[in-house]
């Protein structure tokens, strides 16, 4: 369900960058770009895996082995839904999103996954 989903990925971000563990932030944007998916916010999807990508370039690390399959076979789903060329233009736009502007984005689509889920209730905060 997109609530518990939402609010399960809100506490994660948040203490995540309580921390300031970026390895898990960039795993916390994946999982939220697959929530994009879900919610068929392609574009964002598409931003949100490139600034995961680009942390964990970054990083010079990769996610776990289930985070990896997960976001693999998103992206496969993704990428039959969304043409290459806009595909591409989102995930480079991603790449170049530092740790904190991942983070809102993947705040933005939590907090919509949050309203559609229980519409008229306020935002995951």
């Amino acid at each position: 369900e997109l609530g518990i989903a939402a609010h399960r990925l809100h506490e994660s971000l948040r203490d995540n960058l309580a921390l300031g563990d970026t390895q898990a932030i960039a795993a916390c944007a994946s999982a939220c770009a697959c929530l994009a998916l879900a919610m068929s916010e392609f574009k964002i999807a598409a931003r949100l895996f490139g600034a995961s990508a680009g942390i964990q370039a970054s990083l010079h690390m990769q996610l776990m082995a289930t985070e990896t399959l997960l976001a693999q076979r998103n992206i496969t789903v993704l990428r039959a839904r969304m043409p290459a060329a806009d595909l591409d233009a989102a995930w480079e736009a991603g790449t170049r999103m530092n740790v904190q502007a991942a983070a809102q984005l993947a705040l933005r689509i939590i907090d919509e996954a949050a309203s559609v889920a229980a519409p008229g209730k306020p935002p995951v905060t």
